[in-house]
């Protein structure tokens, strides 16, 4: 198959409307450049989706229209620390692309960020892969996954530091459906989750959340919250055989630094 190598920054027109009594002193406008790595070009972009979050702000959406090869666009946000900025490009319902970038601190007027994305493969994967915060503060993250066809069941566990780590609440991300068997369980540094469809309901096929899950920092340090391939780890259809690929799916875990 040939392989193109292409370079494409997206331009981005955001219109945001805030309340009359907004204090734009409390606001920083980056403007954003993303660009998707070079590689084969198979799929059509047919939209950019970026989210912004932090441990002080509600995550914003931001819908970016994929014109041309490159161009720019400025987006408002409160000013604050640990700002994460996550991007993925789709080509219909899939990601196709995607990539993150975390600013430890976002205070003057305007800066210029640029997102690096690369092609999405097969994975499992933890996000965001890295998390700044401080002790006692709680953070969610999400377990996904990437690229996956005929999808009826998975279980994983997460492995963590009980010592550095509370784990506070697991909950369905919703990617198998909404009629599904979630299950989870709780031992010191390791939980277990295992969600799977219906019988007769078949697999689906694409990218989306399985989990969400919650902790809280007890105290400062660095530490990692990691996906297990253990005997627990599967992605099967419903026949109960493994889904294509699974030998080299790709596993993103999760660092986390503690002040």
């Amino acid at each position: 198959m040939r392989l193109i190598w292409i370079l494409v920054v997206f331009f981005v027109s955001i219109t945001i409307i805030t309340g009359c009594s907004e204090d734009h002193e409390k606001m920083v406008y980056p403007k954003i450049v993303i660009s998707l790595a070079p590689g084969e070009a198979k799929a059509d972009i047919t939209e950019v989706v970026l989210t912004v979050s932090g441990p002080d702000m509600e995550p914003q959406e931001f819908i970016f229209n994929a014109d041309g090869n490159k161009a720019t666009g400025i987006i408002i946000i409160p000013k604050g620390r640990n700002r994460l900025f996550i991007a993925r490009a789709y080509s219909a319902s899939d990601i196709e692309y995607e990539g993150e970038l975390l600013v430890e601190n976002l205070e003057e007027s305007s800066y210029v960020l640029n997102l690096h994305l690369e092609p999405a493969k097969l994975a499992m994967k933890i996000v965001p892969s890295e998390i700044k915060t401080a002790v006692n503060e709680a953070f969610q993250v999400e377990i996904a996954l990437q690229k996956v066809v005929d999808l009826f069941g998975c279980s994983f566990v997460l492995e963590y530091d009980p010592n550095m780590l509370e784990s506070l609440e697991t909950v369905d991300g919703g990617f198998l459906g909404n009629d599904v068997l979630f299950m989870t369980k709780s031992d010191s540094g390791r939980l277990n989750v295992g969600i799977t469809r219906k019988a007769g309901m078949g697999g689906v096929k694409g990218s989306g959340v399985v989990a969400r899950a919650k902790f809280r920092a007890l105290k400062p340090g660095d530490t990692e919250v990691n996906i297990i391939k253990n005997e627990d780890f599967a992605m099967h259809k419903e026949d109960s055989t493994d889904i294509d690929g699974l030998s080299g799916v790709n596993i993103k875990n999760l660092k986390v630094s503690i002040r």
